[in-house]
């Protein structure tokens, strides 16, 4: 998903029954490793899906087995499409944005748009800042980062390249699996954004500080996002 705060884009991803390893931090920027798990083009042609994740306890003595179902599915959704149009609605400033030379801050809050249907429980939900980049720091020169001189995310719990529009076009078809323009955004055929890998601030019900690190959430939790549930996170955008 995109949204626009002066010229800046905000993609949000809502990941249903997926998990997306993070970085955790407690304000300062993170700097991918040098050799990332990295997704995307990979999973799109691969011809194997997962169908579910689960955690076993064996008891020999007892001869038991016992799991727990962590995830019914893989799925990675760009969930703009259903939370815009209208703007404002689900996805909303809940902060006036703070300048400071030239960081913003501000508070975005993303309201689950499936009140009651809890069939539709989110999962590793991420908004990712998308813009334009200029920094290639691994050895395959085609994924960049923003860096100095670009747009980024200064507070980063961690970095994804879902739903950069280089990789994932806008997919007339089924919209919730490639980019989208957003409603207040500029439409990527002017922006013509450039960045793969984007940094992304985490939503979940148990991060009721807008500012938590991840390392605040209890695995168990698996960090869900309740249908109907509103959480809101703090963006330092540079």
């Amino acid at each position: 998903m995109t949204f626009r705060l002066s010229g800046i884009a905000l993609m949000l991803a809502m990941l249903f029954m997926v998990l997306l390893g993070g970085c955790s931090n407690s304000g300062e920027m993170v700097t991918p490793g040098q050799e990332p798990t990295l997704r995307g083009t990979d999973e799109g042609i691969s011809s194997h899906s997962p169908w579910g994740l689960w955690q076993f306890v064996a008891d020999p003595e007892a001869g038991t087995l016992e799991y727990v179902e962590f995830r019914n599915a893989l799925l990675h959704l760009n969930a703009l499409h259903f939370l815009e149009p209208p703007p404002n609605l689900y996805l909303t400033l809940e902060s006036a944005p703070e300048f400071s030379g030239n960081e913003l801050t501000v508070e975005i809050g993303l309201r689950h748009p499936f009140l009651g249907l809890n069939q539709f429980t989110g999962f590793d939900v991420c908004g990712a800042l998308i813009a334009d980049a200029t920094h290639h720091p691994y050895d395959d020169p085609t994924l960049l980062i923003g860096g100095d001189g670009d747009t980024r995310l200064l507070n980063a719990d961690g970095y994804t390249r879902w739903w950069n529009p280089t990789e994932f076009p806008i997919n007339s078809e089924h919209p919730v699996f490639g980019y989208i323009d957003g409603e207040l955004g500029t439409p990527d055929n002017l922006a013509d954004y450039s960045g793969i890998l984007s940094g992304y601030k985490y939503f979940c019900d148990e991060l009721a500080d807008i500012n938590a690190p991840l390392d605040t959430i209890d695995p168990e939790s698996r960090g869900v996002f309740s249908a109907g549930q509103k959480n809101v996170r703090r963006f330092e955008i540079k």
